[in-house]
């Protein structure tokens, strides 16, 4: 019993560790991605606080518990924390947490932190400046080719087609539509597919789904009109992390209705 007892303390102090890391690789997203700040503020590679000279305090810097003990605000000069900080890092975290259980310390684990990462930073970038940029998706889709081409041989066929597929289709709709998809929604719909393969399509769907979803509230709320722009990178996003964990499920369930 007590050896039981040791491995699974063990074994919690690693997903902890895990989710640290994670929520650390969500801060550093957001700090040199998402919300840069000017050379001439920038003091330390992960500290959240740029917006002085001043020197925060030790705890301020813990990541999701700082924020809260600050009540998201510098302790020096009382300048609100952006809640992206927050946010990325918990989505981080989390992301970095179900990645250990799912795939558990392997080799693949490696392109499956750095597609979520990636998948991180867009769907902040494109929420905050209506863009999916080539510097993220272009390198993330040629390590998920050369991973596979490297670890997963027999698959290729499966993943190159769903690429090819998903890609393909959101282009046509970005030119069937122009102005409703854009450029970066094609290409990052593509990476999605070397990265999930078959599991590709739900992931579309879940995005469409809550796209749909999302913008029916904002118009009833009128928050947002038909005609107003709705990112909808974050929907892939949302929908390719699901797909990534559950896609099998989803799309097993699916055939059993039939």
């Amino acid at each position: 019993m007590k050896i039981g007892a040791g491995n699974f303390l063990i074994q919690v102090f690693g997903y902890f560790l895990v989710f640290l890391v994670g929520t650390l690789v969500g801060r550093l997203i957001c700090l040199h991605f998402v919300i840069p700040h000017p050379k001439s503020t920038q003091r330390a590679f992960l500290s959240q606080f740029n917006c002085c000279q001043e020197r925060p305090v030790w705890y301020g810097e813990i990541p999701l518990l700082g924020y809260l003990l600050l009540r998201g605000k510098c302790q020096a000069c009382g300048r609100s924390i952006s809640l992206l900080h927050p946010l990325s890092e918990l989505m981080g975290g989390l992301y970095f947490l179900l990645s250990l259980y799912f795939f558990g310390l392997h080799l693949k684990l490696i392109p499956v932190l750095i597609f979520g990462s990636s998948l991180i930073a867009i769907f902040f970038i494109d929420l905050r400046e209506r863009r999916v940029p080539n510097r993220i998706v272009f390198p993330l889709y040629l390590v998920g080719v050369i991973f596979i081409a490297l670890a997963y041989p027999e698959r290729w066929m499966e993943l190159m087609i769903s690429s090819a597929v998903a890609g393909g289709l959101f282009l046509i709709l970005a030119l069937l539509v122009p102005g409703g998809m854009g450029m970066g929604d094609v290409k990052l719909a593509a990476t999605m597919g070397i990265y999930l393969g078959y599991s590709v399509f739900p992931g579309l769907m879940i995005a469409f789904v809550t796209a749909a979803l999302t913008g029916l509230f904002l118009i009833l709320t009128r928050k947002k009109t038909r005609k107003d722009y709705i990112p909808f990178a974050p929907h892939l996003v949302l929908g390719a992390i699901i797909s990534l964990f559950w896609g099998t499920q989803i799309m097993s369930a699916y055939k059993g209705l039939f």
